[in-house]
């Protein structure tokens, strides 16, 4: 069995981009911000990360530019004469809301589930 899973949080960059193939089945991409925070020498430093997002519905009435997100997702590798490419085909988008001055934490609704995934299956590694 193989296992290709990955889980982000971030801002999304821009607001969706939202096409229809001749079949009328949509494609939504988007692309994260994913801001890493630490401690270096004494001082708060923060590294950020760009991450491409296709998901194969229609998630651009319910995002905009700026929303944090929470997306579950595999990752897929791309080889071209410019270089290789990492992009994240989406399972699930999932809005979270803002952490307001009276909450101590980012609130995101119930992840989506992933049942089919058993704790008694075997790791390669």
């Amino acid at each position: 069995m193989r296992i290709n899973t990955i889980t982000l949080s971030g801002n999304l960059t821009a607001d969706p981009n939202l096409k229809f193939y001749a079949d009328g089945k949509p494609i939504t991409k988007f692309a994260i911000a994913h801001n890493k925070r630490y401690m270096k020498k004494g001082d708060w430093k923060t590294d950020t990360s760009f991450f491409n997002i296709t998901i194969f519905r229609d998630v651009s009435q319910e995002l905009k530019k700026g929303d944090m997100v929470v997306v579950v997702g595999e990752i897929n590798v791309t080889n071209s004469d410019s270089g290789t490419w990492v992009e994240i085909t989406a399972n699930s988008a999932i809005k979270c809301e803002r952490k307001s001055k009276n909450n101590q934490s980012d609130h995101c609704p119930d992840s989506p589930d992933t049942s089919e995934y058993s704790s008694d299956d075997k790791v390669p590694f």
